[in-house]
């Protein structure tokens, strides 16, 4: 499903405010007296909501109204989107000290602002917000102009490389991005509560997770839910991260590093041991490696500076007395490794996992070192309240099971060869 499909998809903001109004008072009379609106347009609100979803979401009786099943899923993941906006625009506005006396802010805004401001904001400029949401530039620079009205804030500012967010800016970004995240599940929820799992998975992966971890989770999930769609994007741990924080990713599955940012939280999946890895037929391979000096004798493949395993390479290379700042090949890319591996004397330093196949068939070789520094923890990073569909909870199983497999396996080879 497309973005554009995908906005088009969603409910108004003003009926989904009602409905949760509904759910909490009770009553529709009591509903209507806290949005100020008349209990017509509450009614009409949750009858729109209904025709939306295709279910019943409320029960009507002589003392008042009460979610169905089928409302108490809906209800859960609204609410949870409504005070993102609440919690988002109190800190916007507060960062620069706008206030509307008794206004509440968040009352008055649409999605159709939040999507013009997040394109905008992303893409960098009002013509490209608007080819991304597929309308018109004036009705996108329109959208922005009264959003940045009601909450009394400047959002964007022109800078030298084009239309950029404020500092306030950036943050609400991030946080309107989750909510149109949260908006988005209430659908998913209620298809997996009525058994049908039609959601998306979106999962950032790097290096390891992205050539044999996430394929083989994705593999597995995909068996049990059939009609669910993934995502698996590539990028630069900051990329990814930042996908992450804004809800256009659900995980990411890394090498495990310090978080900067306190609203993600990293899921321990397994201690992986790295090796020096060569071809199968490398000069070093037949006369025996007797010294970590021996490691120096050759040129490296690195990993990008900055990244756990480069780390691990550069203590490593230390030790060995090489030279490393010369004569370096640095990549993130397995191919490229692949290819820089099999046609040069070139080592580099990867877990055994991610050269599997290439193990099995003999074309690559890790050499036999005990070497202390070559581990790493890979991880799932979350965003600290994730609140997960099943479907991306039964990724994040696959996830660990797969990883436990290797454990278990790992152990096994380290005993049968002590």
């Amino acid at each position: 499903m497309s973005d554009q499909t995908i906005r088009a998809n969603r409910p108004n903001l003003r009926h989904l405010r009602a409905f949760s109004l509904a759910v909490r008072e009770g009553n529709i009379s009591r509903a209507a007296e806290v949005a100020r609106v008349t209990q017509s347009a509450v009614s009409q609100a949750v009858a729109r909501m209904e025709i939306h979803y295709g279910c019943r979401l409320l029960e009507r009786g002589t003392t008042g109204v009460y979610p169905t099943d089928l409302g108490r899923v809906a209800v859960e993941r609204i609410d949870r989107a409504l005070e993102r906006l609440r919690s988002a625009t109190q800190r916007v506005c507060a960062a620069r000290g706008s206030g509307r006396g008794g206004a509440l802010p968040d009352r008055m805004l649409t999605l159709s602002q939040l999507d013009a401001f997040v394109a905008t904001a992303r893409a960098g400029g009002f013509k490209a917000g608007a080819k991304r949401l597929g309308i018109s530039q004036p009705s996108v620079h329109r959208a922005v102009r009264q959003l940045q009205d009601v909450l009394g804030v400047d959002l964007l500012e022109q800078t030298s490389l084009g239309l950029a967010p404020t500092r306030g800016g950036a943050d609400f970004a991030t946080s309107v991005g989750l909510i149109l995240r949260e908006i988005d599940l209430v659908a998913d929820d209620l298809d997996e509560a009525r058994g049908r799992h039609q959601g998306r998975v979106a999962i950032g992966a790097l290096a390891l997770g992205r050539t044999e971890l996430v394929p083989r989770a994705v593999a597995r999930a995909s068996r049990a839910f059939p009609d669910a769609n993934f995502l698996i994007q590539d990028g630069t741990y900051d990329q990814l991260l930042h996908g992450l924080r804004a809800g256009d990713l659900d995980l990411v599955v890394s090498a495990g590093r310090p978080l900067p940012t306190d609203d993600v939280v990293e899921d321990l999946l397994f201690e992986d041991r790295l090796a020096v890895v060569a071809r199968a037929d490398h000069p070093l391979l037949a006369k025996g490696v007797t010294s970590l000096a021996d490691l120096a004798r050759f040129p490296w493949i690195l990993p990008r500076e900055g990244t756990p395993t480069r780390r691990s390479c550069n203590a490593l290379l230390d030790r060995a007395g090489a030279q490393h700042a010369q004569g370096l090949v640095e990549t993130g890319s397995q191919a490229s490794v692949r290819g820089l591996l099999l046609e040069s004397d070139r080592l580099t330093v990867l877990s055994r996992h991610q050269i599997a196949p290439e193990l099995e068939a003999g074309l690559l070789t890790a050499v036999d070192l005990e070497l202390p520094e070559l581990q790493r923890t890979i991880v799932a990073t979350l965003r600290h309240d994730w609140k997960p569909t099943q479907v991306q909870a039964a990724l994040l199983a696959e996830l660990k099971a797969i990883t436990r497999e290797w454990s278990a396996a790992d152990a096994e080879a380290q005993a049968a060869s002590a």
